[in-house]
């Protein structure tokens, strides 16, 4: 941290962020549950898929994220929702990890329509 410099690290996590935030925006029926300037994580679920389902789906090709209420029920109260995934970045990130994950949520929206 202290030869990048915590500038460095902000502006670097500032950049994927934003890179990820309009990735998800060409991913069909996505629903993002957080400001364009937020940093650190990304909130969303997949149509009407359950955060779980997602998350289980995305798991097969290597892909972690985090699903649940994450200790926020008013939020999914606010929102009426039973749970959101959750995607972090951070420095250590980059955006071939972002592209694998916005392949992965396609390839779930493809599955879901085709077996619909």
């Amino acid at each position: 941290m202290n030869v990048l410099g915590l500038k460095a690290i902000h502006n670097y996590e500032q950049l994927l962020m934003h890179y990820t935030l309009e990735a998800l925006q060409r991913v069909p029926t996505i629903k993002i549950y957080c400001p364009a300037d937020r940093v650190g994580v990304i909130a969303f679920n997949l149509g009407e898929h359950h955060a779980y389902d997602v998350s289980s789906f995305l798991d097969q090709y290597g892909i972690a994220i985090r699903t649940g209420h994450h200790c926020a029920m008013p939020l999914m109260a606010f929102y009426q929702v039973p749970s959101m995934c959750r995607a972090s970045l951070a420095l250590y990130n980059t955006q071939e990890e972002v592209a694998r994950l916005m392949a992965g949520l396609q390839r779930a929206f493809i599955s879901y329509w085709a077996n619909s």
